[in-house]
């Protein structure tokens, strides 16, 4: 498509190419929501230790 296209360009345009990174942000997304979801246990367990503790 880009070559069809390419005549319509100026001549002294050049079309470079670039890497994908859909899949280094994916992972990254999902170690952030890894790292979400970890936080929120901790502070629960905090939360239950802190209020239960005072029962002893």
């Amino acid at each position: 498509m880009i070559k069809k296209n390419s005549k319509f360009l100026p001549s002294p345009t050049e079309i470079m190419y670039s890497q994908g990174q859909s899949d280094q942000i994916n992972e990254i997304i999902a170690d952030l929501e890894n790292s979400i979801i970890l936080a929120g246990i901790l502070v629960i367990i905090v939360i239950v230790l802190s209020v239960g503790g005072g029962h002893a």
